[in-house]
């Protein structure tokens, strides 16, 4: 079976959606999705002690303020 892409994908109340447009989209939010994530791994924290209640605590294993102010400064900068 091959999709053309002139056919209507999706309905939304009357807007139609070819599935070379639902394509576009996946991959802008893909790209989009991998920018983002881009360096993340620089504010993971080790675990240093064995799994517990506090130890797989989100805080307790990334460093999501200092990643979230990186972000912010480096859509800043690419912006200008």
């Amino acid at each position: 079976m091959t999709l053309r892409p002139d056919v209507s994908f999706i309905d939304l109340d009357s807007n139609i959606i070819t599935l070379a447009q639902e394509l576009e989209i996946q991959e802008a939010f893909l790209k989009f999705m991998a920018l983002t994530l881009k360096g993340y791994k620089n504010y993971l924290l080790p675990i240093v002690r064995a799994p517990t209640v506090g130890t797989t605590d989100p805080q307790a294993l990334f460093q999501l303020n200092d990643f979230l102010k990186s972000e912010i400064k480096r859509i800043q900068n690419s912006s200008i």
